[in-house]
């Protein structure tokens, strides 16, 4: 019988716990389990996030091939579903992950193809967006204009 998504939830937290405290290992055992598991109604939203938590404890372990592989997952994943909306975060992931090894171009690319919000008051849904732009205003070392968002 499948599992309702409730019962995942907390399992997804403790991941992004474990993941927070460097403890990777653990962490990717919960999402694995996570993901093996049968999940009633789950909704793309919650495999979107279990998918992009694997795909950073991956980045964090240095299992490039493994990284590659989730997010190409997660690409289909959002053609098949139709999940058009979680394509932008998606992005965001990726472009985090260029800012992280300092990539100006990645930076500079970010910011054509995309505007802050009102830094006071920004939605839910594009908080991770928003401070990826803050990231790549730093990458830029523009720390004034990232201060404003952060």
């Amino acid at each position: 019988m499948p599992a309702p998504a409730g019962d995942v939830i907390p399992a997804l937290l403790s991941a992004g716990f474990s993941y927070e405290q460097n403890r990777l290992p653990e962490a990717l055992s919960m999402l694995q389990t996570a993901a093996a598991a049968e999940i009633e109604d789950a909704g793309s939203e919650l495999t979107f996030c279990r998918c992009l938590q694997t795909a950073a404890v991956y980045a964090a372990l240095g299992q490039n091939r493994q990284l590659t592989d989730t997010l190409n997952l997660t690409e289909m994943y959002i053609r098949k579903t139709g999940s058009r909306h979680l394509a932008a975060n998606l992005e965001a992931f990726k472009t985090r992950l260029a800012l992280a090894d300092g990539s100006q171009t990645a930076a500079k690319s970010w910011l054509e193809r995309n505007n802050a919000d009102d830094p006071d008051s920004p939605e839910l849904y594009k908080i991770y967006r928003h401070f990826t732009t803050a990231r790549a205003f730093l990458v830029l070392g523009k720390c004034d204009k990232a201060a404003e968002l952060i």
